[in-house]
């Protein structure tokens, strides 16, 4: 092979080991976020059932 074609080939090989971690480095992302929103459901959940019990609390302790 002569250098020409196999400096082409290493071009080739090197745009496509930086495509594969364009792509992975996506659903790295993805991760990440959907992580974020199922945190930020979990706490919103959380403060919920908490002003619940705080509020189920309150007439007990005034009627006692």
């Amino acid at each position: 092979m002569s250098f020409e074609t196999v400096s082409l080939l290493l071009n080739w090989l090197e745009m496509g080991a930086l495509l594969a971690i364009l792509f992975r480095l996506g659903h790295t992302f993805e991760l990440i976020a959907s992580t974020q929103r199922e945190l930020r459901r979990a706490i919103h959940h959380l403060g919920e059932q908490r002003t619940g019990i705080k509020g189920e609390r309150r007439p007990g302790r005034a009627g006692g």
